[in-house]
């Protein structure tokens, strides 16, 4: 298949799926920024199953300094935990939103029997740097301040998201200490890009990689930044001098992304920090991967440790 570079040697389960998603995708070059996002989306919905029976999910906006900000909320009928996920989706800063990434987050709502907030945040390339951040700081803040009225314990709210979301993740998890904020009990980053360019070893190593190359990377750094935005700790969480007291963490990179160095390398840094960091890779498997996760054991084995992670703030 012409979409597999030589070298790259993914699960049987993961060819399969990154097969599929090729056949369902417009892979033309030249798209629009509406044409993508309508493909983005029309290329989600061919893997979002009908969610769980003991989900409930609504709508709602939140009020936030520079507007309302749409989220959905998801209750697990059958739980009393305390525990909250925001979730930031991915899609490069430019496409995705509550529907994209509504497959994960009922799934984490039942499986860690969470209630789970997803960010339905403004988009690159009209809203650059730091629309995005802001509507996703002033989501976690309108959270802690209604937990109450949702029963949620403010002490223990987890941040997750996958790519785009994973530096929102960390960002906004710095913002916060550096703030003075408490309340996020950990943070789960997937295949996050954190670095403000493309310079580590994999960006070269997996240029051509499936589902996300290095020149797809430095379209959505460019449109995320704008044409004169220059990149800080909160655009881009590696720069971050001082990543000493954030709260525990959990790295997911894929072997065949090139996203993977990010991951590794902030992992690194948050331990030098003396902070608490897991990390797991997952071999055979690449950037968007937890699409597959109804027909891959690997994909299967990164969302348990998303669980796990998200159940031990239950004690």
């Amino acid at each position: 298949m012409d979409h597999i570079p030589p070298g790259i040697n993914l699960e049987p389960e993961i060819f399969a799926f990154v097969q599929r998603s090729y056949d369902i995708s417009d892979t033309s070059a030249d798209l629009t920024i509406d044409e993508q996002r309508a493909n983005y989306d029309y290329y989600c919905s061919h893997f979002t199953p009908p969610h769980p029976l003991q989900v409930a999910s609504r709508d709602q906006f939140i009020d936030a300094p520079r507007g309302s900000v749409p989220v959905r909320w998801y209750r697990n009928e059958r739980s009393d935990s305390a525990v909250c996920v925001i979730f930031f989706h991915g899609g490069g800063f430019v496409v995705g939103g509550l529907n994209s990434h509504d497959f994960l987050c009922a799934r984490l709502c039942r499986d860690a029997g969470c209630t789970v907030v997803a960010v339905d945040y403004r988009l690159a390339p009209e809203h650059v740097f730091p629309a995005a951040f802001d509507d996703c700081y002033s989501v976690l803040l309108a959270v802690q301040l209604s937990a109450d009225r949702h029963a949620l314990d403010p002490n223990r709210i987890i941040l997750c998201g996958d790519s785009a979301g994973g530096n929102l993740v960390a960002a906004v998890s710095l913002a916060h200490r550096d703030r003075g904020g408490s309340g996020i009990h950990g943070q789960i980053m997937i295949y996050p890009t954190l670095a403000a360019d493309t310079s580590l070893p994999a960006y070269a190593q997996f240029a051509h990689a499936p589902m996300l190359s290095t020149q797809d990377m430095e379209f959505y750094l460019r449109a995320y930044l704008g044409e004169d935005g220059k990149p800080c700790a909160y655009s881009a969480p590696m720069l971050a001098e001082d990543l000493s007291g954030l709260p525990p963490a959990l790295l997911l990179p894929m072997e065949y992304d090139p996203l993977r160095d990010d991951a590794l390398a902030y992992h690194r840094k948050l331990l030098d920090a003396g902070g608490q960091s897991a990390l797991y890779m997952g071999k055979g498997l690449v950037h968007g991967c937890l699409r597959a996760i109804d027909i891959s054991p690997g994909v299967q084995e990164v969302y348990r440790r998303m669980v796990d992670f998200i159940a031990a703030a239950e004690k």
